[in-house]
């Protein structure tokens, strides 16, 4: 069913569906109020199979980690532990590392924390660890165990362009706090409907087709010497490569980067570039947190920036996103669809006008 906020724009709707002899009308007022209905429904559907899906899991975090960086992380354990959160390590989980326990460890963990050390990046096994938690799609978050530790090779790779927490650079407590941050923000996002499952909806039924074209009009008024040819090839705009036609939540990560390149944020835009995974829903939630922590995100924003490209994030280029974000996000939902229904009633009278002068 339609959100109460929708109700009256519902009943506006159904009377033009009862009232307007115009088919073209119709057939638009028809396949809006399908589209609200069953993309309620549908996105009901996900978040219970979304849902579901955390609720399988085992384990809240696993600790990935070299034995030579045991005593910092075993703090880190313990005081998740003290949170509540149901943590795999393997000193307490089993007994001789097996491929087998780490595979299941990370089958069963929702989030994946790296201990990234030079010792680590020369464990086969470790390595082992993180690979598989990439190719599962584990969401990882790194953590510098060592002074000044720059992660190159594969290591570099897996753990490019994500948001280090390092717990060289200050003090346990505030390093642990900027954990937590991160981990509380996966976890709302992870709350959220799965934006994959959501963009093959939007792709596999879409509300506004491309082949929508108007037709060739020739125009003869009586009082015109010449005649001339009017070609109109307005389209309802759906264009895949064009962001600025679909909601921000059904963004790809290439959208991202093209709003970015289009506003001149190209300090942003690096923070983006390698996270592959980074979709409009997220950046929809990343925005959320910049609205409710605007200085700690801006704080965590300029020193991952600064770690991984040693560039600075300005805090006025730091507000301009925000602000560009702003006016891209559709307050309401049901703008594009307005759109459509206008443009054809537009479309209507437009056609009407030409054929009286004719």
């Amino acid at each position: 069913m339609l959100t109460n906020n929708y109700e009256n724009f519902f009943i506006y709707l159904k009377n033009i569906l009862i009232n307007s002899k115009e088919e073209g009308v119709q057939a638009a007022t028809k396949g809006i109020l399908w589209k609200l209905e069953n993309e309620s429904n549908l996105k009901k559907t996900i978040i219970d199979l979304h849902e579901n899906n955390i609720s399988n899991k085992k384990y809240d975090i696993m600790i990935s980690y070299s034995h030579s960086n045991k005593d910092l992380c075993h703090q880190i354990y313990q005081n998740l532990i003290n949170l509540k959160y149901i943590i795999w390590l393997d000193f307490e989980n089993m007994y001789g590392s097996t491929l087998q326990s780490m595979a299941e460890a990370i089958e069963s963990s929702d989030i994946i924390l790296i201990c990234m050390s030079n010792p680590y990046k020369q464990s086969a096994y470790c390595r082992s660890e993180a690979e598989y938690a990439y190719t599962r799609q584990r969401h990882i978050i790194p953590l510098v165990m060592e002074k000044k530790y720059r992660p190159d090779g594969w290591l570099g790779f897996i753990c490019a362009s994500k948001l280090y927490v390092d717990f060289t650079k200050t003090d346990f407590e505030q390093a642990f706090q900027k954990l937590i941050s991160q981990i509380q923000f996966h976890r709302q996002q992870t709350s959220s409907v799965s934006s994959s499952s959501i963009m093959k909806y939007e792709k596999n039924e879409p509300l506004i087709h491309d082949d929508v074209i108007k037709p060739k009009i020739e125009i003869h008024p009586n009082n015109i010497e010449q005649n001339f040819q009017i070609e109109e090839q307005d389209r309802v705009s759906n264009d895949e490569n064009d962001y600025n036609y679909r909601y921000m939540e059904c963004w790809t990560h290439e959208d991202i980067l093209n709003f970015l390149r289009d506003k001149n944020l190209e300090l942003v835009k690096l923070l983006f570039e390698n996270e592959k995974q980074f979709d409009g829903r997220a950046l929809v939630k990343l925005y959320e947190r910049c609205q409710s922590n605007i200085e700690s995100t801006y704080q965590l924003l300029n020193t991952q920036l600064n770690y991984n490209h040693n560039e600075h994030l300005s805090y006025l280029t730091y507000i301009r996103f925000l602000s560009e974000l702003r006016k891209q996000l559709n307050p309401i939902d049901i703008k594009y669809c307005l759109r459509y229904l206008i443009w054809i009633i537009w479309k209507k009278i437009h056609q009407k006008l030409f054929s009286d002068v004719k």
